[in-house]
């Protein structure tokens, strides 16, 4: 009997043994195929895998592309993320091949080698790159990973560009700088800054510097000239207006040398060069690899100005200025000549730092990094109010929403827990909005603009009953997106003569300042509280002359309503086409949307601009903006618009329809706005017609026949 015993327990050992080798200790390899859906660029997953312990193992790709998932806000995205998991632990699994099978034609115009895949290290709170494979051939993406996360389709540049740009950081007090200033001084400035306001850009930013810190100036045509060494004395800026003649050619390569130069006696101070020039040199594209790398064993990082007026020596090719900046870690601008102070300013925020010493809401971010932006781990830049210490009125502070500020490589960033901007589950249908997801690439010109990140929080109102102010948003939205900076406190000068101003406001009251200092633009990020802003609805002067922050920022758009109205009524001429035996008129079929229109349509939105739409009808007149363009077919076009009468999150993509008359370059425009009525606009020279305008940068661009000036 002891001996049985003894048997069915060597056998209960042996099969314990069996059990626990098979569900512990064996390592299954599997290999699983999962098709996704074809409309994605990712349409198919196979899943090479080696799992310890679990016999019955199996993997899970779920789609989590329309989700809340922060991993979908990453710079750079494609527009497809994953969640992969198991049913099993993390630690189980000993190795996968991950290989994702693409369509090309889905990309856009985003190279193949360009692609990479992200994933979501939540306990550091970061975004990793993950070292992939990219089979052109075949059409494939590969990576081996020891784990599953959620991953992230990228277009690796875009992505490093985002993660690499500076925001504006609050200056360490143990810090000190060395600035060289290098600065076009060839005869085309004659033409292009004939007020030497890069001079004036340049003593304003050596008037933020401290005692500790050092500038040096060098100017350049022909050659390059030190106009003033390595010094701390403010004083001497008074002398530089006098060493500027503004002739010779643009020999760029001598002054980035020089600023060098002035710059590497002292190893102790963080340096900087910020260079302008409105050409181009031949030299600098074969010299460029070496000044960068003289810069970078110099610890220099240099920042790049293109100041583009329509006159320049290089016709717009700025390559070379451009990758000098990148190479060192820097910045590249291209700017107009009424912007050269407030972009030094920027450069001076991004490379030396504010003081971070004002906290107007005091939720612990200071109100220069609230106005300038704070990173996240997705490399989105989030702007908050400075004037609230919840901007999006969930309950929870914008410092603990935003989190710690951390860095790494260099490169600083916030640990965001959620974005402080977007009060949870306000964002709706995220991503349907604009051009088909489906569309070829090369019908569709997109500007970038994107419904529930740029778009102003709110419906058109009315102020004290006197009508909307689209035409205020509109303004404020294009300008604001295009970064022009050209919402100032210079431009409230007296506004009169026109008939719907409110009595007992004054636009030009110094409460028009929204922007918080008169150095800064409008930031267009701007998240209102005020239930009359929210809502559609009308503003009594009562409220409106009140101190509440939320009124400032309608009392912009109100000046500006009322601004750029008189233009609107200008270009129109609404009176002649309402009164009886008035022929002259303004419209006519030159004005009409034609070829050039649509050229200059796509030429704006590939560089990254909106424009304002003006509807105008003797009944109504709207104001609204457009974003991007999409070729239906060869006769007919869709404009994509943003409109003001309705909030950025309901979710409707609102469209212009653009179709062109047989045997004609002309297209007509119709559009259903949901409430008001359709407009159509059929360009006969019929006096009862509606009319459209299209505008960009204060200029009537569909019916120019000059060629529009862009700027990056």
């Amino acid at each position: 009997m002891k001996k049985h015993i003894n048997k069915i327990i060597l056998i209960l050992l042996v099969l314990n043994a069996v059990i626990i080798y098979f569900a512990i200790v064996r390592t299954s390899n599997k290999v699983q195929k999962i098709e996704l859906s074809e409309d994605n660029i990712i349409n198919k997953v196979t899943i090479d895998y080696s799992v310890q312990g679990n016999p019955l193992s199996k993997i899970e790709v779920k789609d989590i592309s329309n989700t809340d998932s922060m991993i979908n806000s990453c710079a750079g995205s494609l527009g497809q993320s994953f969640d992969i998991s198991g049913n099993f632990y993390n630690f189980q699994l000993k190795q996968a091949k991950v290989s994702m099978e693409y369509d090309e034609k889905k990309l856009k115009d985003v190279p193949e080698e360009n692609i990479g895949i992200l994933w979501y290290d939540k306990e550091n709170k970061k975004m990793v790159i993950v070292d992939t494979d990219v089979d052109t051939e075949n059409n494939t993406i590969s990576f081996n990973t020891e784990h599953f996360s959620e991953y992230i389709l990228v277009d690796l540049t875009t992505w490093k560009e985002a993660w690499n740009k500076r925001v504006v950081k609050v200056r360490n007090e143990n810090s000190s700088f060395n600035i060289a200033f290098v600065i076009d001084d060839s005869g085309s400035m004659t033409s292009n800054d004939p007020e030497k306001l890069r001079l004036e850009a340049t003593k304003e930013f050596i008037n933020i510097l401290e005692k500790k810190d050092g500038f040096s100036v060098v100017k350049f045509e022909s050659s390059a000239k030190v106009v003033q060494e390595l010094t701390n004395n403010k004083d001497v800026v008074e002398s530089l207006d006098s060493t500027f003649k503004s002739s010779g050619g643009t020999n760029i390569c001598s002054g980035v040398e020089e600023g060098i130069k002035s710059l590497e006696s002292d190893n102790e101070k963080s340096k900087v060069i910020v260079l302008l020039t409105d050409g181009e040199d031949s030299g600098l594209k074969s010299k460029r690899e070496e000044l960068i790398k003289k810069a970078l064993d110099n610890d220099i990082v240099i920042f790049t100005i293109f100041l583009n007026t329509g006159s320049n020596t290089n016709k717009g090719k700025t390559e070379d200025i451009e990758r000098l900046a990148r190479g060192t870690g820097g910045e590249f601008y291209t700017i107009n000549s009424s912007e050269l102070v407030n972009i030094f300013q920027q450069i001076s925020k991004v490379s030396v730092g504010v003081d971070g010493k004002t906290d107007t809401d005091k939720d612990g971010i200071p109100d220069e990094i609230e106005l300038g932006g704070m990173k996240d781990q997705c490399a989105q830049i989030i702007y908050t109010n400075p004037y609230e210490e919840d901007t999006d009125g969930d309950g929870i502070s914008d410092k603990d929403e935003i989190g710690e500020q951390v860095e790494e490589n260099g490169v600083q960033h916030y640990e965001m827990k959620s974005d402080p901007s977007i009060k949870k589950g306000k964002i709706k249908n995220r991503g349907e909005q604009g051009p088909s997801a489906n569309a070829d690439p090369s019908n569709v010109w997109d500007s970038g603009f994107k419904l529930n990140k740029n778009a102003f929080r709110f419906n058109n109102y009315q102020v004290n009953k006197n009508g909307g102010v689209c035409y205020g948003i509109s303004y404020v939205t294009e300008n604001a997106f295009n970064k022009n900076n050209i919402i100032q406190r210079s431009e409230k000068e007296r506004i009169s003569g026109y008939s719907q101003s409110v009595e007992g406001f004054d636009v030009t009251d110094d409460k028009l300042d929204i922007i918080f200092d008169s150095d800064k633009a409008l930031p267009y990020f701007y998240y209102p509280h005020t239930d009359e802003i929210n809502n559609s609805g009308n503003i009594e002067l009562e409220k409106l002359n009140s101190d509440d922050a939320d009124m400032k920022l309608t009392k912009c758009f109100f000046y500006h309503w009322i601004n750029n109205n008189n233009r609107f009524e200008d270009f129109f001429k609404c009176d002649n086409l309402n009164e009886k035996g008035k022929e002259e008129n303004v419209i006519d079929e030159d004005n009409a949307i034609t070829e050039t229109t649509i050229n200059n349509l796509k030429l704006l939105f590939q560089n990254k601009k909106i424009v304002s739409v003006l509807f105008y009808s003797k009944s109504y007149k709207h104001a609204i903006n457009a974003y991007a363009l999409e070729k239906m077919s060869e006769t007919e076009y869709r404009l994509y618009l943003y409109d003001n009468n309705y909030r950025y999150l309901d979710g409707n993509n609102r469209y212009l329809t653009l179709k062109k008359v047989a045997g004609t370059n002309r297209y007509t425009a119709s559009y259903y706005d949901g409430i008001l009525r359709l407009f159509t606009s059929k360009k006969e020279n019929n006096k009862e017609n509606n009319f459209i305008a299209i505008e960009y940068n204060g200029d009537f661009i569909n019916y120019s026949n000059k060629p529009i000036a862009i700027s990056h």
